[in-house]
């Protein structure tokens, strides 16, 4: 499926929050490998939008109304043509795109792809008195759904557009921290294989590969142990230099934590997997350190530790070593503290009481009590709720599935369509339905008040002899008939006059009709015509050509 962008921008303004918003947009399909285009006027920057392009066109200067929609109107034809989902951006809400306004609702209906209109604005009553094209402000198009971004003033976005709230959805902005802060291009990537939107524990833990003993590192693991035992889901990244000096002891350090039930490169990752062996970049730790909750440090000695120091500035819950007097003052009383083996202050490493390890008489019951002080202190960090992933699979991935636009086909049984349009409560209503009814593989019935007696009346009665498809008077006859058909393809179209039946005459006419080249006829005030996907239009009675005038 492709995807077409829809926006006339001309530029771009960092705090402009659509054009913001779209640029976002645009990076979510771009991650998820969406095939799409971003349609932009001729001289917007091109160096701003994913696969942005430059061929929306305008209006010569000094052009009236009338030839500005002409000229979106061929404009349209021509560049949406390849698009099975067109995504417009607050063209149907803003007074200066008018012009734009006016096309889509004159060719919605003829292109394939069903158009999705975003809206940022605020919601405004609806005005019933206005004037063309002003109106058009307040119409839905045919072949249309509204995107607003809020769920809470759907209905009142449906009220605004005479619509109701089946052809309104909600999509938030999207706000992924990744792209907020900037992440590098290994950030993106550790993200992929850790997908730290799905656990409730994340941490980093960087380290020089020769000093993971010094460093506390097997502590780290049996930590994360006992949360993951806790039924928590963990996830941990060891940025780790000089990892080429100590490949075996990486290796011990993998099978310590599969031993805890984590899995590699799903649960934890050594960066120098991904790196070959070379260290993670600055940017990336800090990027790390920005989508962590958690992190635990329990090194034998520390002057000023500089990880401590940036773990604290990113919010995390520090879990620490009791045992060293510097930790404690950076930790602060903020801090989880558990035991922890630790070096002799004064005495040099080697020597004779350097070293004091700590044991445990039952290890395992000791760290899951760590843990469960850790726990009730774990603060998630609320931002993967608007990430791309979230926003895709919760809403954006479901959009484009449920209106999955269909192809024009012929619907197995439908050849003859018969409308009739109810904005009375004319007795003789219900007569003229059983007519087309008679005649039609499906009936569509426009009324404008579905409660009215008649209304359910003739609603009831129809049902009982064919197919049915009860539609809203929201716009004129002809466009709430067109977006009514769909793209159902049927032979014949028969449009009713709602106060005078069908006459006897009617079926020789039609059968007439069916066997001549005669694209459009009318028996008093019955039209019949065939229908015709390319213009995909209702014709009113006074622009038919009469078959009794035709030679």
């Amino acid at each position: 499926m492709k995807i077409g962008i829809l926006t006339h921008f001309n530029s771009w303004q960092g705090g402009y929050a659509l054009h913001v918003g779209w640029l976002e947009r645009a990076k979510l399909l771009q991650y998820f490998n969406q095939d799409f285009d971003f349609l932009v006027n001729e001289n917007c920057p091109t160096d701003i939008f994913p696969n942005s392009l430059n061929i929306l066109t305008k209006p010569a200067k000094g052009k009236n109304f009338t030839s500005q929609v002409k000229h979106y109107c061929n404009l349209y034809r021509e560049v949406l043509e390849p698009y099975d989902y067109i995504l417009t951006a607050d063209i149907i809400y803003q007074r200066n795109f008018i012009p734009q306004n006016a096309a889509i609702h004159k060719v919605a209906g003829e292109l394939k792809g069903h158009f999705y209109h975003w809206i940022h604005s605020a919601w405004t009553k609806r005005k019933e008195d206005l004037e063309y094209p002003e109106n058009l402000r307040y119409k839905l198009p045919p072949n249309s759904t509204i995107v607003y971004m809020n769920k809470a003033d759907i209905g009142n976005i449906a009220s605004m557009y005479g619509t109701d709230t089946d052809h309104v959805t909600c999509v938030y902005n999207a706000k992924d921290p990744r792209s907020f802060f900037d992440f590098d291009d290994i950030s993106w990537e550790i993200t992929k294989i850790l997908n730290p939107w799905q656990k409730q524990v994340f941490s980093v833990f960087p380290h020089c590969a020769t000093r993971m003993d010094a460093k506390g590192l097997d502590y780290v693991i049996k930590i994360l142990g006992a949360l993951k035992r806790a039924r928590l889901n963990v996830g941990v990244v060891f940025p780790n230099a000089n990892a080429g000096k100590r490949t075996n002891e990486i290796i011990e350090r993998k099978a310590l934590l599969a031993a805890q039930g984590l899995e590699d490169k799903k649960d934890f990752l050594f960066t120098s997997d991904l790196l070959d062996n070379k260290p993670l970049p600055r940017k990336s730790v800090a990027d790390m350190f920005r989508i962590s909750n958690l992190f635990v440090f329990a090194s034998y000695s520390e002057v000023s530790p500089n990880i401590l120091l940036e773990a604290q500035i990113s919010e995390c819950l520090c879990v620490l070593t009791n045992r060293v007097a510097s930790i404690s003052e950076f930790g602060g009383p903020g801090a989880v503290y558990f035991d922890a083996s630790y070096k002799t202050p004064g005495i040099p490493s080697g020597e004779v009481g350097d070293l004091q390890e700590v044991s445990f008489k039952d290890e395992e019951k000791y760290f899951d009590e760590v843990a469960a002080k850790i726990i009730p202190r774990l603060r998630p960090k609320h931002i993967w709720q608007y990430s791309y992933e979230w926003i895709w699979e919760n809403q954006f991935k479901k959009l484009l599935e449920e209106k999955a636009p269909k192809k024009m086909e012929k619907k197995s049984g439908v050849e003859t369509v018969g409308m009739i349009d109810i904005v009375g409560e004319s007795g003789i209503v219900l007569d003229i339905v059983k007519d087309l009814a008679e005649k039609s593989d499906l009936v569509v019935i426009r009324i404008t008040d579905k409660e009215s007696e008649i209304a359910k009346h003739v609603v009831m009665e129809a049902t009982m002899l064919c197919p049915v498809r009860i539609i809203k008077a929201t716009d004129t006859r002809d466009e709430d008939f067109i977006s009514a058909l769909g793209y159902i393809l049927p032979e014949y179209v028969i449009v009713a006059d709602e106060k005078k039946r069908i006459e006897k005459g009617f079926d020789e006419a039609f059968e007439d009709m069916k066997d001549s080249d005669i694209k459009f006829c009318t028996y008093e005030e019955t039209v019949i015509f065939k229908y015709q996907t390319e213009v995909k239009w209702i014709p009113r009675i006074e622009k038919v050509v009469d078959r009794r005038k035709v030679s």
